[in-house]
């Protein structure tokens, strides 16, 4: 995972300064709405404690947006669950409620992981939060739009915004894993296999 700053400091001197901070954050964001909405965005996992309360109950935290496991802090046992009006119900563990009165008592704890929704980038510091399979993409998006930027008929835009779109297809066909499917009639081959002709 690596700072918006990172990537801009991998474009050649020449180019980053001419752009302002902004530049570069408006251009962040429209690669994250790019990838959102091809449905190639990685997803952001999140490990947060909480609380359960009323033996077997979890609040969902607010930036939950899909909930992958819980289990208990050192991670050695995973609870089943279910989903119910927007709350988390434990559904082969109880825990014993826990006195309000003693100012001592603490409510027991558990990690929950999940899929967090991805937030805007408002500065160079910010994470992009992409991993090595993301950096020929980010890489040549900014270059294409520090090209596009000079002139978006220029051969050097369009080559950039070649190699961004062919970026982009390897991403879907990795995340969806379609392979080119066979064309032509399916022919019965020996022991069972196919052939196309």
């Amino acid at each position: 995972m690596a700072a918006l700053s990172t990537y801009e400091s991998r474009i050649p001197p020449i180019y980053r300064q001419r752009y302002a901070p902004d530049y570069w954050v408006i251009w962040a964001n429209a690669l994250l709405d790019r990838l959102s909405g091809a449905g190639i965005l990685p997803p952001q996992r999140l490990a947060e404690p909480v609380e359960v309360y009323a033996e077997c109950w979890i609040d969902k935290p607010s930036t939950c947006r899909d909930v992958i496991s819980i289990t208990d802090n050192a991670r050695r046992e995973e609870y089943r669950f279910v989903e119910e009006n927007g709350k988390i119900r434990l559904l082969d563990a109880r825990f014993p409620e826990v006195d309000t009165s003693d100012p001592n008592a603490e409510p027991p704890t558990l990690t929950m992981v999940f899929i967090a929704p991805y937030v805007p980038v408002e500065s160079l510091a910010d994470d992009m939060g992409f991993d090595i399979t993301y950096e020929n993409l980010a890489d040549t998006w900014f270059r294409w739009k520090i090209e596009e930027q000079v002139s978006t008929i220029s051969q050097e835009c369009a080559y950039w915004g070649g190699r961004v779109e062919s970026e982009l297809a390897r991403l879907r066909a990795e995340k969806f894993n379609r392979a080119n499917p066979p064309r032509g009639r399916s022919l019965s081959g020996f022991m069972g296999s196919r052939r196309y002709a």
